[in-house]
């Protein structure tokens, strides 16, 4: 049987090897996202004035949108992911 100090120190391990495995995510998820930014780093169509500007509008009206899609390929992208996301609440309701 444990005593309460093996049980401290098996508590402790775990503890440690949790916040181990949180800094090693986060910084995966740091370095994904610097990737992210650096591939499309000046690469974005459109007028990166004109959207700040249209930013600004919504954000100072109030309650601005969780996600703001503009230009023609980001409405794409989000159009595309809407129908994924559809097929995928369909699949799950039929089984359930």
């Amino acid at each position: 049987m444990l005593q309460q100090a093996d049980k401290t120190a098996v508590a402790n391990r775990r503890r440690h090897q949790i916040l181990d495995d949180v800094e090693n995510a986060e910084a995966l998820d740091r370095g994904c996202r610097e990737q992210v930014v650096e591939a499309a780093s000046c690469n974005q169509p459109g007028d990166p004035k004109l959207l700040a500007t249209q930013i600004v509008a919504l954000c100072s009206q109030g309650e601005a949108p969780s996600r703001l899609v503009f230009g023609d390929d980001a409405r794409q992208w989000a159009g595309a992911k809407v129908g994924q996301l559809r097929q995928e609440i369909a699949r799950s309701a039929d089984r359930g």
